[in-house]
């Protein structure tokens, strides 16, 4: 059975989706969101992270407690040993694409190209690249992404189920430069 068979049967990637839908559904669009960095030390922000959609999602509970982790090697130190950003997805190297039933960061919401060709973006147009690639635009794309593998019922009862949603307290927990 191929990756993308395993999709449709396998329920757990589909409740993924769906909190990844609900988690951007609820991401701010303010200094927070940023889909050129997958998480970095903001001081502007309320939870002083500034992340993508996957940046938000491995700083999450929700998230961590089903196994997308931050691993020490995904961690950028500046040169005080200080953390400063995440980096994410080594593919082929440990789990990450695997959590999310994808192979490739390419073609799916975690890829901003992706996320402004849906959205109908010209990603040479920077400016307006980052103006609209809001939170809820990419919630957008998740959604329809989840309608190319599984039935739009099964997507609707899905996310109508999740209960994750942003929360400042939570990230600022998690994201490594707030340790004390």
């Amino acid at each position: 059975m191929n990756k993308q068979n395993k999709q449709l049967t396998d329920p757990e990637y589909l409740e993924r989706w769906a909190a990844a839908y609900t988690l951007a559904k609820s991401i701010p669009n303010d200094d927070r969101f940023d889909m050129q960095n997958w998480a970095k030390k903001n001081h502007i922000s309320k939870c002083g992270t500034a992340a993508c959609l996957a940046g938000h999602a491995i700083l999450h509970s929700w998230f961590i407690e089903r196994g997308f982790k931050l691993r020490q090697k995904n961690i950028i130190l500046d040169s005080d040993d200080n953390p400063v950003s995440i980096h994410l997805f080594s593919w082929g190297e440990d789990n990450d694409a695997k959590f999310w039933g994808i192979n490739s960061l390419n073609d799916c919401p975690f890829d901003p190209n992706y996320c402004a060709e849906i959205l109908e973006i010209d990603p040479k147009d920077f400016d307006s690249y980052d103006i609209n690639l809001t939170p809820q635009g990419v919630a957008k794309v998740v959604y329809c992404w989840m309608l190319l593998h599984w039935p739009r019922h099964e997507v609707d009862t899905a996310i109508a189920a999740s209960t994750v949603c942003y929360s400042a307290d939570e990230i600022h927990k998690n994201a490594p430069w707030n340790q004390e």
